[in-house]
């Protein structure tokens, strides 16, 4: 970061008074007190015009975002980030108005220059306001909507050295590089937060997660034969152990006979085949009775809570 000044205009001109030539002062010293003076007063000035200038391109740039008019918005914004670099609101305002002219999808260098343009602003903003959530979020969208997953990803695993547990920054993490498409990592991701959660419910919800990240692989149709068996494996393995720890959650179930019907795909016409589909109609039953057992319950409680009112 910059130093900042540390003498105000006032200490300045005191400076400068005090450097004013007298008449006792021989002649020689007189010229170079005038000189030293005048370039003084050039220096506030052109300091005291950056000031002015800078803040009136900056509350030119507010206007026109304002009236929606991005691209000029961003013209005004930089045209003060260069005479005030350190003004922070700036930063937050220039970054967000590039990122109204990005737009996710469109892989033109233009566009993805607006992308990592509105990143880099809003990381300056971030760097004094580490805090603001809000900004984070639509950072990270911003790298990942443009596919700057490696910015992305930088960035989370450095918040995950302030607390290596943290399950909403291993979710992100495991987010992030699912889309990405290394799934791998992001069932490597998945797995630490398993051993990081201390609750039952946690471990079971990401073994579910496994369950789907496989389960949205599966339904790929060019994954096909022996690596359609590796994924639904995968995938199963990690519902056994969900539906270990919690046997009444019917969604395990649903999310096991789904896999075991998309598994069933790499067999062909096979006997193997038939085995599959055996499977996937034991679990779809099995989530039909845990569905109805658990819809069962709530009505009954729902019976005998509008009973004790009555009462």
């Amino acid at each position: 970061m910059p130093v900042r000044n540390r003498f105000t205009a006032k200490d300045v001109f005191v400076i400068v008074a005090r450097l004013m030539p007298t008449r006792s002062c021989p002649r020689p010293r007189r010229r170079f007190c005038t000189a030293l003076t005048l370039s003084l007063f050039a220096v506030i000035a052109a300091t005291g015009c950056d000031q002015v200038s800078g803040r009136l391109a900056l509350n030119r740039g507010n206007r026109l975002y304002s009236d929606g008019r991005y691209l000029e918005a961003v013209s005004a914004y930089e045209e003060g980030l260069a005479k005030l670099p350190d003004f922070v609101a700036g930063h937050h305002n220039c970054g967000l108005a590039y990122y109204k002219l990005f737009r996710p999808g469109v892989e033109t260098p233009k566009n993805l220059a607006y992308a990592n343009k509105a990143a880099a602003h809003l990381t300056r903003y971030l760097d004094e306001n580490p805090d603001d959530t809000r900004i984070v979020s639509l950072l990270t969208t911003t790298w990942m909507d443009s596919g700057n997953y490696k910015a992305a990803l930088a960035y989370w695993e450095d918040q995950l050295k302030e607390d290596p547990k943290s399950h909403e920054v291993l979710v992100i993490l495991a987010n992030i590089n699912k889309q990405a498409g290394d799934y791998d990592k992001a069932l490597s991701w998945i797995r630490k937060r398993i051993d990081a959660e201390a609750q039952t419910q946690g471990k079971v919800d990401a073994y579910m997660d496994i369950g789907k990240l496989e389960l949205s692989r599966l339904r790929n149709p060019d994954v096909v034969g022996k690596e359609r068996l590796v994924i639904a494996d995968t995938a199963l393995a990690a519902l056994q152990k969900a539906a270990a720890l919690d046997s009444k959650d019917p969604m395990i179930h649903s999310y096991m006979a789904s896999i075991f019907k998309l598994r069933s795909l790499a067999h062909g016409s096979s006997w193997a085949r038939v085995v599959e589909d055996a499977a996937w109609r034991k679990h779809l039953l099995r989530w039909r009775d845990l569905t109805k057992a658990a819809e069962a319950e709530t009505d009954s409680s729902a019976t005998a809570g509008n009973g004790a009112k009555g009462g």
